[in-house]
């Protein structure tokens, strides 16, 4: 099963999240935390083998607490790294420059019509498919 790190502070956004992934036909463990500060605390632990690994971080770029941005930070660097996919209602083009630069290795914007939650949908699948065929899962 999947493991799914959901980043995000407003719980409508979270549910839809939620949705979109049942939507794609991925059978998945989400835990979901809604600040950016906790998310730093459970890939620490994580980290510390303390917790077990995540797949994916659905991450929300405007968090309280911490930043989405400070949480790709703090994921950069590491060896084994999770796959990152912003999930933001900023479409600016600095924010996607900024999370690429950052590490993110997706970019999803939050959908405001039907046509946009497909999308969402069909690149969670593509995703999901990437981490299915990874040979060794991914850690913090």
């Amino acid at each position: 099963m999947t493991r799914v790190l959901l980043v995000e502070d407003n719980p409508y956004d979270s549910l839809l999240a939620k949705e979109f992934i049942k939507e794609a036909g991925i059978a998945a463990e989400v835990v979901s935390v809604p600040d950016g500060e906790k998310a730093l605390d459970i890939l620490e632990k994580v980290r510390q083998g303390r917790l077990n690994s995540f797949d994916l971080v659905l991450l929300d770029l405007n968090l309280p607490r911490k930043s989405g941005f400070e949480v790709l930070e703090h994921l950069r660097d590491r060896n084994g790294r999770p796959f990152v996919a912003v999930f933001s209602s900023s479409c600016t083009l600095e924010d996607r420059m900024r999370a690429e630069t950052e590490g993110a290795d997706a970019y999803l914007v939050k959908p405001v019509g039907s046509s946009e939650v497909d999308a969402i949908v069909a690149c969670l699948r593509d995703i999901f498919r990437e981490l299915r065929e990874r040979s060794h899962p991914r850690s913090i």
